[in-house]
């Protein structure tokens, strides 16, 4: 998919991601329970965002060592 949308060198820095998971923690877990009954804050979700930030940027981190070799006369090649 991000290929087709031209994006596949993009990827989201470090705090890139803090910010995105502090922004989702207040607006989940503080602004709709506050505006709305429907919405219940629970502080075990923010710190859910918070772990699946860590391990995506972990797993990111392990990706980024790796590099695509598309030469077009060689078939894709993964390089440690």
């Amino acid at each position: 998919m991000a290929r087709i949308l031209g994006l596949h060198h993009w990827a989201i820095s470090g705090w890139m991601l803090v910010a995105l998971i502090i922004y989702v923690s207040l607006v989940f877990e503080v602004l709709l329970p506050m505006a709305s009954h429907r919405f219940v804050a629970d502080p075990l979700d923010a710190l859910c965002y918070a772990i699946g930030g860590g391990v995506y940027f972990g797993l990111r981190q392990n990706i980024r060592t790796l590099t695509i070799d598309e030469s077009p006369s060689s078939k894709t090649v993964l390089r440690r």
